[in-house]
C-alpha cells in the first residue's frame, strides 16, 4: 500500500514538474510591461524635481577646486520652493581604490532669503566651487556625485517646500599633478 503511495506521489510529482516545464516554453499572450516600468522608474518619475551637475572644467591641478554648474529643475505639475543652500546636502567623490563622502545637514529656520519657487519647467542654476584639498585627492580619475536635500517639513507659511532629496547625474574629472 504504502508503495503504491509513493508510486502515484512520484507521478504526481513528475506531471507537474513537466507541466512547469512546458509552461516555459509555451508563449503567453499577455502585455509585457516595458522595463522602464519597474519601481525605481515610478519613482522617479514622481519626483518633482531633476538635479543635474556639470563640471566646467574636466581636468584640474592637484590641490585645487572643481568648479561645479548645478541646475535644480521642477519637472513636476506644481510650484516647488527650494532651499539654495541644500544644493550640497551631500557630495560623494570616488576613485578606484576608495571614496568620501561629506554631509552638511541644514538645521533651523530657513532664511526666506535661501528660497527660491520653482514654477513647473522652470529651473535654478548656480556655479560653486568643491575644494579638492586633502590626501584622498591625488593624481587620477575621479567620479563627484551630489544630492538636494531640504528635509524640515512645511509650514502653513511655506505650504511648497520641497521636503525630500534629488540625485544628480554622476560627473566624472581629472587631477593631473601640474607641478
Amino acid at each position: 500500500m504504502t508503495r503504491r503511495l509513493v508510486t502515484a506521489s512520484i507521478r504526481m510529482c513528475s506531471l507537474s514538474c513537466a507541466l512547469a516545464v512546458a509552461g516555459l516554453f509555451i508563449p503567453c499572450r499577455c502585455p509585457a510591461a516595458p522595463l522602464a516600468h519597474s519601481a525605481n522608474a515610478k519613482e522617479v518619475a514622481k519626483q518633482p524635481l531633476r538635479y543635474r551637475a556639470i563640471i566646467s572644467e574636466p581636468s584640474v591641478c592637484r590641490n585645487d577646486s572643481v568648479s561645479l554648474d548645478l541646475e535644480l529643475e521642477n519637472v513636476g505639475n506644481r510650484r516647488v520652493l527650494v532651499d539654495t543652500r541644500a544644493l550640497l546636502h551631500s557630495v560623494g567623490v570616488s576613485r578606484e581604490g576608495g571614496a568620501v563622502q561629506s554631509t552638511g545637514d541644514l538645521v533651523g529656520r530657513i532664511p526666506p532669503e535661501q528660497l527660491v519657487a520653482l514654477e513647473p519647467g522652470q529651473s535654478y542654476r548656480k556655479t560653486t566651487l568643491y575644494p579638492l584639498q586633502g590626501k584622498f585627492f591625488t593624481v587620477g580619475l575621479y567620479t563627484i556625485h551630489l544630492t538636494y536635500g531640504q528635509l524640515a517639513d512645511s509650514s502653513p507659511e511655506l505650504p511648497d517646500l520641497y521636503k525630500g532629496t534629488a540625485e544628480s547625474n554622476p560627473v566624472l574629472f581629472e587631477i593631473k599633478a601640474c607641478d
